[in-house]
This record gives structure tokens, sequence and C-alpha cells, in this order.
């Protein structure tokens, strides 16, 4: 019986995928496996092993390469914001890779959907929206890079990534996982939360090598996962932050920047 179609796990495509790669045919790799020809040929492409020659789904699936090397700002900035609000889901042929924002920060998704190249589309849902993509390769880079599946219920930390970069990728975090509220009275909060706090804590001493002071990390203890929150202490100490997230990129939430200038220098 060969293997059902709709149950490949990731683990599985990837073999599939290496082996194709080692200069078998498609026809020699479905027999090997014992799988189903055109329901391979599919998967390898869905998930990058394999050019597409036809429109698969009414639209073309590149692999994408643009976090193999985290060389840039900008590069930084989305996987601090993968870090944050992405999210890595099972699906029938394996796994995507999505963010999903407020319909208002619609904008970030289509920056984001420009620089990686992903031919799918936003959806929107009510008053949030959404995209998604699927490839093997950026999985596995991503999962190299730090980012698990179920991360929510795990510690991880910083990534290793070149510290030039680093201003970069706390900006993204903090845009995704990040707030700033200014009170009626002009006193303002600036925070960072997380369910790992080994991360919060490497976020905490980056700062404070950089000359950026916080407070010791709360904890809001939960039924399922504690929250983690690490708040910047004193208004000196939150614009050296600003200064410090914002001087290198050309991406941010606007809404969040807006209220930074509130704060009196």
């Amino acid at each position: 019986m060969k293997t059902n179609q709709m149950k490949y796990t990731v683990e599985q495509i990837n073999e599939f995928g290496q082996y194709y790669k080692e200069g078998h045919s498609l026809k020699e790799t479905a027999e090997h496996f014992n799988v189903n020809y055109h329901t391979l040929k599919q998967n390898l492409i869905k998930f990058g092993f394999r050019t597409p020659t036809k429109k698969l789904n009414n639209q073309r699936v590149p692999q994408i390469t643009y976090f193999d090397v985290i060389d840039t700002h900008e590069k930084a900035y989305w996987l601090g914001f993968l870090y944050a609000d992405g999210y890595i889901s099972t699906t029938a042929y394996g796994c995507s890779i999505g963010i999903a924002l407020q319909l208002q920060d619609r904008y970030i998704l289509e920056r984001f959907k420009k620089d990686l190249g992903i031919t799918g589309n936003i959806h929107n849902y009510k008053n949030s929206c959404k995209i998604s993509f699927t490839c093997l390769h950026a999985l596995n880079t991503l999962q190299n890079l730090g980012i698990k599946f179920d991360k929510s219920h795990q510690e991880y930390n910083i990534p290793n990534i070149p510290s030039e970069f680093l201003n970069s990728f706390i900006l993204g975090y903090f845009d995704g996982d990040g707030c700033i509220t200014i009170k009626s009275t002009g006193y303002s909060v600036v925070s960072l939360c997380s369910n790992s706090k080994t991360f919060l804590l490497d976020v905490k001493n980056k700062l404070e090598e950089n000359g950026i002071m916080c407070r010791n990390i709360c904890t809001e203890k939960r039924e399922k996962n504690d929250l983690f929150t690490l708040y910047l202490s004193k208004r000196n100490n939150q614009i050296k932050f600003a200064d410090y997230i914002y001087k290198d990129s050309s991406i941010y939430l606007q809404r969040k920047y807006n209220k930074f200038l509130q704060i009196p220098r």
C-alpha cells in the first residue's frame, strides 16, 4: 500500500527531497519510497526541492532563501518579527510559516511579502490580516535560527546573528510583542513580553550592554504558560531604547514609532 498522500510529515518530505536532489528522477524517487508520483511532484515543488514547470494552485511557489544569511537590518527585523508574531502550522502537505496582525497593520505584511518574494495573497479576517507561505528550505533555515514549533510553550534564546543587526532584530520583536503606552498624565510605559524568560534575559543583557537599563523581569502566572515582561525603567532609558532600535531600520510599525515621539526629550 502506498503512503497516504495527505499524511506526509516534514521529515518524510525532506527525505524525499534529499533523495531527489541526489540525482534521482521523480519516477525513481516515487518508486523508492513507494509514494504516488503526482503527489510527490506536488510536494517537491511546494517545499522548494523542484522548480515548477507550471502553476501550482494557480500560483508559482519559489524557494525562499531570504533568511539564509542575515546580513541586512531588514532581514534582522523580519526575523525578530517572526520570533514574536510568526507561527508554524501543520498542513496536509507539511508546514506553513505565517504572520497574523491587526488589519490596520496590513502595510507591514505587504512589505514582508515584497521583501521575501512571497507569491501568496494577504487575507483579511474581520479586524485581522494574515499571510502564510510553504517552503521547506525556509522552514529549515528559520528553525536553525531558533524559531521552533509551538514556541509559545518553549524556552529559546536570541539567535546567533551579527551583533551589528541586533538592534533591528529587537525592533522587529518589539513591533510584534512589545508595547508602549502614554498615560493621560504623560507617564510612559515601554515593555516587551514573551513566554520565554530565557529570551527576555538575553534581550535585557543586550540592552544593558548598550547602556539601556531595564527592570527585573516580571512574571505573570497563568494556567498553561507563564507570561514574562521586561520593562524599560525611566524615561531616559526609554528614549535610549528608541534611539537604539530605530537607528538603522527602514521598516517599523508607524503607530508605535509615533508614540515614542510623544515622550519628552
